[in-house]
């Protein structure tokens, strides 16, 4: 007969010490994987997170999210006091650029000033040039006054404490990602979440300088989309997409903002509506209020820029406009050289807006 004490202390098997290596090197595996993704360096590490996470925001929004209800689209319209171009006050050339482009729509279009990130290095350099005057031609210069530089940096150290990929872009110096994300949540602080309620906005629509408006747009003004979108994306670089089945356990009506509209709307709208989990850009986009406290709240905790964070959040819903031939909407496009790129501006004097 056994001993009890034998049964109760034996030695561990071969099998079970296998089991505990593997899971050991597993969490080994995961730990390695989630220092790579959630590396110092956002950029870089992009691609890996989005395709560890691609699989899951799939998932998620086909299967499990909510849904759009068929018939339940809504039409955002540009009209005077909801539609921006950013653009920096230096750079006038960007602007003319911009409205030749669009000229059918720039009646409706009104300019918002980009921020212009100020370094020491940049003051500095304004103020000791070689003739000992003021340089307001050299690229990135204001032409403001040291003690408006001065504030302007006081304020900078302000939002990068509330804003942690400002702090990032600070001490990597790469100043154009920092200026052109901070532009965005300026517009929509003021155009949206802090806006009179007289004003009676719930989206707006964001370009920046080098966006070409494309048609229909650009002469109806008006896009169809899901009522639950956050964000409409109207860019061409929507890279990761997902077909959506529309919810059809109650049909809806369509809210058409545009007067003049007769058509049958649901006639023309397509299987299944379109979620964007993948893409890059904000050269072109519509964000709803509540779509704008989602991505500043997201962006309070992110080390992400805005034109990666649209997908990065993700709470956020992104969808593309519902109808034929609604998209893309918006191309990007290079004045000129190619001086909107963002390695080209991140540097001490430049400062990119798109």
């Amino acid at each position: 007969m056994k001993n009890v004490d034998d049964q109760q202390y034996r030695p561990i098997s071969q099998k079970f010490l296998l089991k505990i290596i593997l899971l050991f090197a597993s969490g080994t595996v995961v730990v390695a994987v989630i220092q790579l993704v959630y590396h110092d360096s956002p950029y870089a590490a992009y691609k890996a997170r989005a395709k560890l996470l691609h699989p899951f925001r799939y998932l998620h929004a086909r299967y499990i999210d909510r849904r759009p209800k068929w018939g339940q689209s809504k039409s955002f319209a540009i009209r005077d006091g909801n539609a921006f171009v950013i653009n920096l006050n230096t750079d006038t050339a960007r602007m003319q650029h911009f409205q030749a482009m669009n000229n059918p729509v720039m009646k409706e279009i009104r300019r918002f000033p980009a921020h212009q990130w100020t370094t020491r290095t940049k003051i500095h350099n304004n103020n000791n040039n070689n003739n000992g005057k003021k340089d307001n031609d050299m690229k990135g210069n204001t032409g403001d006054s040291e003690e408006d530089e001065e504030h302007r940096m006081n304020v900078q150290k302000l939002w990068a404490s509330k804003y942690p990929f400002l702090g990032h872009s600070m001490k990597h110096e790469t100043y154009g990602d920092a200026a052109c994300s901070l532009s965005h949540i300026l517009l929509w602080k003021e155009q949206l979440l802090d806006a009179p309620t007289s004003d009676n906005k719930d989206y707006i629509f964001v370009f920046e300088d080098d966006a070409q408006i494309l048609e229909p747009l650009l002469l109806k003004r008006t896009i169809q989309a899901p009522d639950i979108a956050d964000v409409i994306f109207l860019m061409e670089s929507a890279t990761k997409r997902v077909a959506v089945p529309w919810d059809r356990s109650s049909e809806g009506t369509i809210a058409v903002e545009d007067a003049s509209s007769t058509v049958l709307l649901s006639t023309r709208m397509n299987a299944t509506a379109t979620r964007v989990i993948g893409g890059y850009g904000a050269w072109g986009y519509i964000i709803t209020r509540e779509g704008a406290q989602k991505m500043i709240s997201y962006l309070e905790h992110s080390m992400t820029h805005i034109d990666l964070s649209f997908f990065a959040a993700p709470n956020v819903r992104v969808y593309l406009p519902d109808q034929d031939g609604q998209w893309p909407a918006v191309f990007h496009t290079l004045p000129g050289n190619g001086n909107s790129s963002r390695l080209g501006l991140n540097s001490i004097t430049g400062t990119r807006t798109g």
